[in-house]
């Protein structure tokens, strides 16, 4: 018989614990990182650049561009809605609201039909003053920057659609959360085998 050292293991110890998220109020930056936070971000930034370019169209040739008074309209309600809607996610205003998803629905589908129609009236603006420079550059761009956003706002219509179909109960962290933690001891010992 040969004495070898060995090691073994002790004590071991897992403790697990998981979670789906909070209801209670609070600041969550974190939604900003999601995919509808960066939705809303971009429709922030594209609809001010639709609002700047309706201001200078109808700067620069408001009688010729008599439609240029509801393609700013449409980006500054648009603007504030959406505003509006990420401060009632990061306060996680949405999981008190019982039913916020069908009410984010209705919204989607009233703010894609506007700047649809809003779409139109900026197309035959840049139709008619489309050689004018003055008019023909930023009412194009306008027209441009109103299709991106209806596109955008259809994208987030149709997400919407989906979780209202699914009903999901939005909370400030929607996924779940598991945390494992292992504590291992060993010990050395000498024996004979």
């Amino acid at each position: 018989m040969t004495e070898e050292e060995y090691r073994y293991t002790s004590e071991t110890t897992t403790t697990t614990s998981s979670g789906q998220g909070t209801t209670s109020l609070g600041c969550y930056w974190g939604y900003l990182r999601t995919v509808p936070g960066i939705f809303k971000i971009v429709e922030i930034v594209l609809g001010l650049i639709v609002l700047i370019c309706a201001a200078v169209g109808i700067s620069n040739c408001s009688i010729a561009w008599a439609g240029g008074g509801f393609v700013e309209f449409v980006a500054v309600f648009a603007l504030i809605s959406t505003v509006i809607l990420i401060v009632f996610y990061l306060t996680n205003m949405v999981a008190k609201i019982g039913v916020w998803i069908l009410g984010e629905f209705i919204f989607y589908v009233v703010i894609v039909i506007l700047y649809l129609i809003a779409f139109i009236i900026s197309a035959v603006g840049a139709g008619k003053l489309g050689g004018y420079a003055p008019c023909g550059g930023p009412i194009v761009t306008a027209t441009l920057f109103c299709v991106a956003l209806m596109i955008v706002y259809g994208i987030e219509l149709f997400l919407s659609f989906r979780r209202w179909r699914g009903g999901v109960i939005l909370t400030a962290s929607s996924t779940a959360t598991t945390t494992t933690t292992t504590h291992t001891t060993t010990s050395e010992s000498t024996g004979k085998f």
